[in-house]
């Protein structure tokens, strides 16, 4: 995906096909499911490039974590804890589907940093769960643009020079 990139799609759809997927009944008796999805933050500062991120943690809500977790190392911020600034629900913009179709813009019911808590080492995580009553608009992935490493990589590198340099230390080796 990262290579050739990807256009929005609904993470829901995939989710329901998961095999950590938890089956439950409402209260009529109807099925539905439910999955718990773990999102880690980046430490201040970082840069928080690895996919495993899901951004990285704004100065003001470590601090508001740390100070909380002197007196219970197993607290999570709810949100009066947090700064008064992201304390607002992210806004997801609308976004087009391959097809054509566009799907809305989406608001988050809470903040992103709303339940966070230290895992150990520095880690810092919250966990956000999907269902199949979750709105149908809240688990679209915006897409992800098109890299082209390969020919990055492959304008960039000059082959006949590798190849040379192969042969002669293959060369060197047996000789």
């Amino acid at each position: 995906m990262i290579e050739n990139g990807i256009s929005a799609f609904d993470m829901k759809e995939g989710f329901e096909k998961s095999s950590k997927k938890i089956i439950t009944r409402d209260k009529d008796g109807a099925l539905g499911w439910y999955l718990t999805i773990p999102f880690t933050f980046a430490q201040p500062g970082s840069l928080g490039q690895s996919q495993k991120f899901t951004g990285i943690l704004p100065q003001d809500v470590a601090r508001a974590l740390k100070s909380k977790q002197k007196t219970n190392p197993q607290a999570s911020l709810s949100l009066s804890d947090i700064p008064g600034e992201f304390r607002i629900p992210a806004m997801r913009p609308a976004v087009s589907l391959l097809g054509g179709d566009l799907i809305p813009e989406y608001t988050n019911k809470t903040s992103i940093y709303e339940g966070i808590h230290s895992v150990g080492n520095g880690q810092v995580m919250s966990f956000r769960r999907v269902s199949n009553k979750s709105d149908d608009n809240s688990w679209i992935h915006t897409g992800i643009t098109a890299y082209n490493l390969a020919d990055k990589a492959l304008a960039v590198s000059d082959i006949p020079a590798v190849v040379s340099d192969v042969i002669d230390s293959f060369l060197d080796q047996i000789l």
